[in-house]
């Protein structure tokens, strides 16, 4: 029976060729830099949430799962998703409330926009808005 101080050493040896093999080639700097520069709140990033409410609205409207899955993929909630598990990952305060600020604010803006958008659109003529069978 192998002792506890050889199974930590082993353990041990094992995440080492881990880290080696797989993790020593990442740039770690150029990973932070990424996800601080992607995560926050932005131009870019209302308009993408904009244009995703938009189309998730329009399908919706016309009963297709695939336009709303659509309007998922574009969706750019996933960097400030990311940038909050990695600053709680990595205990950045800063990072965390300006990652729950993009989130929060996506959020809101994608509601305010579809509350605003939809009435008109909701009363418009048959050609536009289909009825499921």
């Amino acid at each position: 029976m192998i002792n506890r101080e050889a199974r930590l050493r082993n353990l041990f040896g094992v995440r080492n060729m881990w880290r080696g093999a797989f993790a020593g080639d990442v740039d770690h700097e150029d990973i932070i830099a990424r996800i601080t520069a992607e995560s926050g709140w932005s131009p870019r990033y209302l308009l993408m949430i904009v244009m995703s409410a938009g189309i998730s609205m329009l399908g919706l409207l016309v009963s297709s799962p695939a336009v709303v899955i659509g309007a998922m993929l574009i969706s750019p909630l996933m960097n400030p998703i990311l940038g909050l598990g990695f600053s709680l990952a990595v205990c950045d305060v800063h990072e965390t409330r300006r990652s729950l600020f993009a989130l929060l604010m996506g959020s809101l803006c994608a509601i305010a926009f579809t509350a605003l958008a939809l009435p008109p659109i909701a009363n418009a003529p048959p050609p536009f808005r289909t009825i499921p069978a």
